[in-house]
């Protein structure tokens, strides 16, 4: 799905699923941007947008009830896993590990326990209650568990557990938060349950939000910000340039300098065969020659950059395990500017579905095609990562370079009143149309998004039924 990240970007996000039973899994993504030619800069390239997009493949955070998370002898339970480790130097990654796992999971159960009660609270309130009562005891024995585990009198692995457990904590009194505004009902209890985690927290020598103090405030956010990376930072698999990759660069970019070269030389001694060798012609001849040799080297570099894109990927990258920086996957990108005659059959289809879209002839519009192909050798993730069930791509695209040469939002606007006019208001908007493509071994699917903005903010993401 697309939605907005701010007030200037747009995230895509999407997850796919990964079988085990399989040896290696591909999926494609192809986004089309359609921007008002107005916006888009003439000098505009590839680095640009590529300084512009980010893209990310993590992958999705165990799926572990709550009930699991307080099983301390499941095989799968994070804790389980710790409570089966030593302290000892040679397992602090794979304890780190397991505590940020946890964090990771344990969002993902309370996430799905405020849709549980929301549901639940329509049709019955005091079953979901009751069903409230014996979450929040599980949570006790989860969170009990941790500060039992937490035993090292290594600073190292203190610092790790006190991450974790206030992260913990944090997490139960967010969940609450919602929680609270769901039924008076769950009210009384949220309070208790809050309330116990602040409490928890000063007695642990962490922060928390006061009324008193907004700088202190502000730093408890930082922290809580900087906890939630900490344990997210293993969902997401490690990248890393291909070597490979930038050698063929290399090589196609060095064959451009070696071709400007021998028509250089080529053109010198066609002149040297034409006016003799000692003429001053052949002289100037070489000279102008010479100077002019860079430019023949930026042009066949621009026309082989241009003939790779379209052939090979532009930019290759090696996925790692984030535990065992193990190969387990490659990810390519490219990005190019096509013609609208250029467009897939599909996508120059999908762009004007609608009857109230502008045709292209009387709207011009500069239009970016994004691809990336990811190729994942499945034996090698699950080898490392038993409890994964799949893979989530994110990627974002920054507008700002769009916004700054939008006209400004306000526009007069006049009604008839009477004998005269009344002003009402306005707002200018500019519309970017997307097309996004999804390609992976059970089939493909297209879906049209619209972004409409002002020269202040995104200010909605539509999809558009086709």
């Amino acid at each position: 799905m697309l939605k907005k990240h701010g007030n200037m970007q747009i995230e895509f996000n999407k997850y796919f699923n990964i079988p085990k039973n399989i040896k290696h899994e591909e999926y494609t993504i192809d986004i089309w941007f359609f921007i008002p030619s107005t916006l888009l800069y003439s000098s505009y390239d590839n680095s640009d947008f590529f300084n512009d997009f980010t893209s990310y493949t993590r992958y999705n955070a165990p799926n572990l009830s709550l009930k699991t998370l307080a099983d301390f002898n499941h095989p799968k339970n994070p804790l389980t896993r710790i409570g089966n480790k030593e302290h000892t130097r040679e397992n602090f990654s794979e304890i780190e590990y397991e505590l940020k796992t946890l964090l990771n999971t344990f969002k993902v159960s309370m996430q799905k326990i405020i849709t549980t009660l929301g549901e639940l609270n329509k049709s019955d309130s005091d079953l979901s209650k009751n069903k409230l009562i014996q979450k929040i005891e599980l949570m006790k024995q989860i969170q009990d568990r941790l500060i039992e585990l937490n035993i090292s009198d290594d600073k190292q692995f203190k610092d790790i557990y006190n991450l974790a457990l206030e992260g913990l904590s944090l997490r139960i009194e967010k969940t609450f938060y919602s929680i609270y505004s769901i039924s008076e009902e769950f009210q009384p209890l949220s309070i208790d349950v809050i309330n116990k985690q602040r409490q928890f927290r000063i007695n642990m020598g962490y922060s928390s939000v006061t009324s008193e103090n907004e700088e202190s405030n502000s730093q408890a956010i930082y922290r809580e910000h900087i906890i939630k990376k900490w344990s997210e930072s293993i969902m997401y698999l490690n990248i890393e340039n291909s070597k490979t990759h930038k050698g063929l660069n290399q090589i196609f970019l060095g064959s451009a300098a070696a071709l400007a070269m021998l028509i250089s030389g080529i053109a010198t001694i066609l002149v040297a065969r034409m006016l003799g060798g000692d003429s001053i012609y052949l002289f100037i001849t070489a000279l102008f020659l010479y100077s002019i040799k860079d430019r023949f080297k930026d042009l066949f570099k621009a026309i082989f950059l241009k003939r790779m894109i379209s052939i090979f990927y532009e930019k290759v990258k090696i996925i790692q395990s984030p535990l065992s920086r193990r190969r387990c996957g490659r990810s390519m990108e490219s990005v190019y500017f096509p013609k609208y005659e250029d467009l897939d059959k599909d996508a120059k289809k999908l762009r004007f579905y609608q009857k109230d879209d502008i045709s292209i002839k009387q709207y011009q519009e500069d239009i970016i095609r994004y691809s990336k192909l990811v190729k994942i050798k499945t034996g090698k993730l699950y080898k490392n990562h038993t409890r994964l069930f799949g893979i989530r791509e994110i990627m974002r695209f920054d507008l700002r370079h769009l916004f700054y040469k939008m006209d400004k939002e306000d526009e007069k606007c006049y009604l008839p009143d009477g004998n005269s006019l009344k002003q009402v208001k306005g707002d200018r908007e500019y519309h970017f149309n997307l097309i996004v493509r999804i390609k992976n071994s059970r089939g493909s699917d297209l879906t049209r998004y619209r972004i409409v903005a002002n020269s202040r903010k995104i200010k909605k993401v539509i999809a558009i039924k086709c």
